[in-house]
């Protein structure tokens, strides 16, 4: 009864009714809050304890009851303080989680249509995470690096993902960055603040998204060529170095060359030739092309290169566009010839997708990826291999 209560409880968070589910977690005789604050042998064991604890905090900030919200994450700090650096670990995802699970309840909620409980849910955690991060003491590592990754969250929620973003998402994207900038402050003041350097590198990829929905994006490729410095391997780094690169090009055309070919040059190969420290699409879906776990990232790069050539190509007229188009063409091409499937059904519905884009900037029937078939009739590819 008592778990059934805590699955009810967040199933009642989902729908928007978060005092019901405070409601349920109270139960003065079978509430799964309660029980584990008395810490009744009914709910001692597993995870049980930290995951009602998870439950009440986000009921509590989502029914603006900030006082119990307050108390039970400092109950979730002192339950992880016990298992030492794994549990500040744990801790540290536990609120990553929470973030994550705050983004999918804003989604559900504004794909509804619910404005009024979508204002509230997001004003409730807004009050709740500048009251924590205000602090001046009893803040961690994983206190501040909740609010960041859930103001990080917010704002990925009202963040539609074009060139622009909303007054709000830009809003909820600098509190994150305020906040991480206090996090590798405090790490630069005690380096013992952070748990670990894989801590410190979320930190800064985050710091570095912020950057990038803000327009600052030679901050953002600064900020990621210094992570690159010291581990160039890092996926998640590179991907952010290109994408970065990518939407700078709205700015200025010429960085979509840097996010295809990649840029800040700074070791040679085993040759003696400089090599890029940022990869790019191209370099990224080399170095992906034999690897099957990573084949959705090695498609988004080569899907990115072709755009970039699309984006520069929009800038331009006359034969320098019909060059860069075909160029366009051309990356998804090569993609076919190298992956034949193009990624399965999904991925190849985007390939299909960009390359009519593309068609109907050069001014030809919209075929897609028929166009690549010898009995099309469609001039496209003869056109782009030449």
């Amino acid at each position: 009864m008592v778990a059934a209560g805590l699955m009810l409880a967040e199933m009642e968070i989902n729908a928007g009714q978060p005092q019901k589910a405070v409601d349920l977690l109270d139960d003065a005789k079978i509430g799964p809050l309660t029980l584990a604050t008395a810490k009744s042998p009914l709910v001692a064991g597993g995870n049980f304890p930290a995951d009602t604890l998870k439950v009440a905090l986000r009921a509590y900030v989502a029914a603006q009851n900030l006082d119990r919200a307050e108390a039970v994450m400092n109950q979730l700090d002192q339950l992880m303080a016990g298992k030492g650096g794994d549990g500040q670990s744990e801790l540290t995802r536990i609120y990553i989680q929470l973030g994550l699970s705050l983004e999918t309840q804003v989604a559900n909620l504004r794909k509804t249509n619910k404005a009024a409980e979508l204002d509230r849910v997001t004003r409730a955690f807004e009050k709740f995470l500048e009251r924590i991060g205000s602090r001046t003491s009893g803040n961690n590592f994983s206190s501040l690096n909740w609010v960041a990754e859930t103001f990080a969250s917010l704002a990925g929620g009202y963040d539609a993902g074009g060139p622009k973003i909303s007054a709000t998402a830009k809003t909820y994207y600098e509190r994150a960055l305020a906040t991480d900038e206090r996090i590798l402050a405090s790490a630069a003041k005690q380096p013992a603040f952070v748990p670990s350097a894989d801590a410190l590198l979320v930190v800064k990829l985050r710091e570095a998204l912020c950057l990038r929905r803000l327009g600052r994006y030679k901050a953002a490729v600064d900020l990621l060529e210094s992570v690159l410095r010291q581990r160039q391997q890092l996926l998640d780094a590179q991907v952010a170095a290109a994408q970065t690169y990518m939407d700078w090009g709205t700015v200025n055309p010429l960085y979509y060359n840097l996010a295809i070919l990649g840029a800040r040059k700074s070791s040679r190969d085993s040759n003696g030739v400089p090599t890029n420290t940022i990869w790019g699409w191209t370099k990224l879906a080399t170095m992906l092309s034999s690897n099957p776990a990573h084949r959705q990232v090695y498609h988004e790069a080569r899907l990115n290169a072709a755009r970039c050539r699309m984006l520069q190509a929009e800038t331009h007229g006359g034969d320098e566009k019909r060059r860069l188009l075909k160029l366009a063409v051309y990356e998804i091409y090569l993609t076919q010839r190298l992956v034949p499937d193009l990624g399965g059904p999904d991925m190849r519905e985007k390939y299909d997708q960009l390359l009519r884009t593309i068609q109907k900037l050069a001014g030809e029937k919209p075929v897609g990826l028929k166009a690549f078939q010898p009995a099309s009739g469609n001039n496209s590819i003869s056109s782009a291999v030449k």
